[in-house]
């Protein structure tokens, strides 16, 4: 294994500790479909990968999945959120991702799949984020987006197939990022223009 694997499975498996304990302390509010969605789409990606025998981005995604299954048991009692319309449509979308993978039993297909139903997955928490802010922690995800450009670099091939996942991660966390920055940043400005009427 390459000291970058290492560190970067390491930092991952860091950040995933920090989030659940920042849960318990309330400072993280996680939206409970979203986490129960990714719970799905990172087993079938940790899967997924084990049948591709790729034996770099699975150290990610496995420790990735570990802390959905955490956060979700978390989320059940610490979190917020429901079974609104668009929390059903992004379970529905995981489970056809679970679904393809097993009636295609093709591990590139259900790679992209999984990558697909899990962005579905993150619009309950980019919508939770935009409105409440301080829900999320943006060091969390830039932990996340660290880790993903190490995994990225530990690759001895630098497929697409090998490198789509740890890029994903990289993408989705930046977002999360400048949502929370954008959102927070108009709420404060909301509320000095508010006092200054």
């Amino acid at each position: 294994m390459s000291p970058l694997l290492v560190l970067s499975t390491t930092i991952a498996l860091l950040n995933n500790i920090y989030y659940c304990i920042a849960i318990i302390k309330g400072r993280i509010k996680p939206h409970r479909t979203t986490r129960f969605v990714f719970v799905i789409i990172a087993l079938t990606l940790t899967f997924s990968l084990f049948a591709q025998h790729n034996t770099t981005a699975i150290y990610l995604t496995g420790t990735f999945a570990i802390g959905c299954i955490v956060s979700f048991i978390l989320s059940i009692k610490y979190g917020i959120g429901g079974w609104t319309k668009i929390d059903i449509l992004c379970l529905i979308l995981a489970l056809l991702g679970i679904c393809l993978w097993i009636s295609t039993n093709n591990p590139t297909l259900a790679l992209y799949a999984s990558i697909i139903a899990d962005f579905a997955g993150v619009v309950p928490t980019i919508i939770k984020t935009f409105h409440h802010p301080n829900t999320e922690y943006w060091f969390t995800y830039f932990i996340d987006t660290i880790a993903g450009i190490l995994n990225i670099f530990a690759n001895k091939t630098y497929s697409l197939n090998a490198i789509v996942f740890p890029l994903y991660i990289i993408f989705i966390n930046i977002i999360i990022i400048l949502i929370i920055y954008k959102s927070a940043y108009r709420r404060i400005f909301r509320n000095l223009r508010f006092h200054m009427l």
